[in-house]
């Protein structure tokens, strides 16, 4: 029984955390989903990329070959140093001033490639627990010109 309640509990807290995130999002125009210092991270870490046309998937086993991070409501995928992935949340995926470098990006897709609206689930690296949810947006390409 308690194996039950180490998977079901986890994912109904994604669900729920899912919904309010989709409730949050249809009232507000903008929401917030990144702080000016993740702002500065991101541009950091797209500076001298030219960003492509946006695809609803990422392309088969990119996920496997590239590390990923996430800022705020951000998802940077690094395929290479001339190839990289960013989609933009629904809703910020993890918790304001978290450890971002602790936290372990988990994803399940029946298809085996993330699309958008895909959940994407934020565990911690130390505790375990279940620190963030959100869903993903459309991926765009950013290459080296």
């Amino acid at each position: 029984m308690p194996t039950l309640f180490r998977y079901f509990v986890p994912a109904l807290l994604a669900a729920g955390a899912l919904a309010a995130g989709a409730a949050a999002r249809q009232s507000d125009d903008k929401p917030a989903n990144t702080t000016p210092e993740e702002d500065v991270a991101i541009a950091r870490e797209l500076k001298g990329l030219v960003p492509g046309q946006a695809a609803s998937c990422l392309p088969a086993n990119t996920t496997r070959s590239a590390s990923s991070q996430v800022y705020g409501g951000t998802i940077i995928y690094r395929v290479s140093r001339g190839l990289k992935y960013r989609s933009d949340a629904n809703t910020r995926c993890g918790r304001q001033g978290g450890n971002r470098q602790w936290d372990i990006l988990v994803t399940n897709t029946p298809i085996g490639q993330n699309c958008s609206g895909d959940p994407v689930q934020l565990i911690d690296r130390n505790t375990g627990m279940l620190s963030g949810v959100c869903a993903f947006g459309p991926f765009v390409p950013y290459r080296r010109p």
